[in-house]
């Protein structure tokens, strides 16, 4: 978990400094591919230092960590799943790489819901302790975000522009009002 949590912690802050410095090399791991959004580098910075937050047994910060997590990603996909934008997208940062994204600074449906899942594996950790049910709570959290990634990955490894029923929220070319297929 020490290594999990350093390591998102490292690149949230990596990608947000690249944010800052308009650095795109910091943004994107190809040209062609959509950059880290903003909010999606806050989510990892908060879900690592919830973390380490456990295992140093700071339990409030901890809690503090889990929950915004959650409301970050639980806001996102109330934007998906209302089509009403609430601001968030561009709160912290202006966007400025207009890349495969519908939504100019919006994460993806898949990254908003793998932060909603942490963020509530980690308030489960903090207040239940390793309960049977806290600890099939939070491996099923952990499997069900480990699939999503999974899913992600191979979709970057083997090129496919959107998972379908997904594409729709997340391509650009929807937003310009073309027709579905």
């Amino acid at each position: 978990m020490l290594m999990t949590g350093g390591f998102a912690v490292v690149l949230g802050l990596l990608v947000l400094l690249g944010w800052h410095t308009h650095n795109v090399h910091l943004l994107q791991i190809i040209p062609t591919f959509a950059p880290m959004q903003y909010n999606a580098a806050l989510g990892l910075l908060l879900c690592g230092s919830g973390l380490l937050a456990l295992l140093g047994g700071w339990a409030r910060l901890a809690g503090l960590c889990g929950a915004l997590v959650m409301l970050l990603g639980g806001l996102t996909c109330s934007e998906y799943l209302s089509g009403i934008d609430l601001g968030i997208d561009q709160l912290f940062m202006q966007h400025f790489i207009a890349m495969a994204t519908a939504h100019p600074g919006r994460m993806s449906p898949n990254t908003a819901l793998c932060f909603m899942l942490l963020g509530t594996i980690v308030v489960v950790m903090r207040t239940s302790g390793h309960g049977a049910r806290a600890l099939l709570l939070t491996g099923l959290g952990s499997v069900a975000v480990m699939a999503l990634g999974l899913v992600a990955c191979f979709g970057y490894l083997v090129q496919v522009k959107g998972v379908p029923g997904w594409a729709y929220f997340t391509d650009w070319s929807w937003s310009v009002g073309s027709a579905r297929p």
